[in-house]
């Protein structure tokens, strides 16, 4: 599913799952879609398998926008379950514009209107019936399944109880850890110039993959240096009207989506 759906907390959920392989390093590979000259070999290095695990798996919202993604995962497994997670439209991409202040791409003195008309990366992944219909044409229908982050938040447990009884495997109880998390809050940066170069700071210890540093800095809470409480990204009523306006139709075919 695109981003802001809780990928990321369904990634650290699988992630300590006894039966579920996913990417040990990193969340998301970007193979199937962006890395695919990489290789097999080059994918295969990020999981760690045991006996135990009985599937591997990927939390990708990057794939949500690539066909090719989905043809490549086809001719990989004819048999691949894919799973999609969306939100109320205009939730979800409030939430983006939130986490892009946070991350310093985008300054809060800049619209959450004004970013949507003028940033179509930005509203893009918010057109769901176009993907969906996409994604239908090629997995068969019977292989992707619809999930909903109102669900989510409502009860986490019964949430993931659905996927693993989908994926026939053991309803695992959520660790304390991530218990009663809801994903990421959304929160601004103290300095918009600090926060930018701290998280380009972050995402090339990535690249570098200096995980031992990147767990370091985890462990001092790094995000609470960059970033304060947000008190000041309200979305105004009148700009959520104007946002439903110009979703409305991506409104309609959520809640027409049936995730039962």
């Amino acid at each position: 599913g695109p981003y802001r759906t809780g990928t990321t907390w369904l990634y650290e959920y699988f992630r300590r799952h006894p039966e579920v392989s996913v990417p040990t390093k990193v969340k998301e590979t970007f193979f199937f879609d962006m890395k695919y000259n990489k290789g097999f070999k080059w994918y295969s290095s990020h999981f760690k398998e045991n006996k135990k695990h009985k599937i591997r798996g990927e939390i990708a919202p990057s794939y949500f926008r690539s066909t090719e993604a989905a043809k490549r995962l086809l001719k990989m497994n004819p048999d691949i379950k894919v799973f999609f997670t969306l939100r109320d439209p205009v939730d979800r991409i409030i939430s983006q514009y939130k986490h892009r202040v946070m991350k310093g791409k985008t300054s809060f003195k800049k619209s959450i209107i004004e970013l949507y008309n003028e940033n179509s990366a930005f509203r893009y992944a918010t057109q769901y019936s176009i993907f969906i219909s996409k994604w239908r044409e090629i997995i068969p229908p019977e292989n992707l399944y619809i999930l909903k982050f109102e669900n989510f938040i409502n009860d986490n447990q019964k949430y993931v109880n659905k996927i693993c009884e989908l994926l026939n495997i053991e309803k695992y109880n959520i660790p304390t850890k991530i218990k009663g998390k809801r994903g990421s809050s959304s929160i601004d940066p103290k300095l918009l110039f600090i926060s930018r170069m701290g998280y380009k700071f972050i995402n090339l210890a990535r690249k570098l993959k200096l995980n031992f540093f990147i767990k370091l800095l985890k462990n001092i809470k790094i995000k609470s240096l960059l970033t304060t409480p947000n008190n000041n990204l309200d979305i105004s009523n009148k700009n959520k009207k104007m946002l439903r306006n110009k979703l409305d139709k991506q409104i309609d075919f959520f809640k027409s989506l049936n995730t039962d």
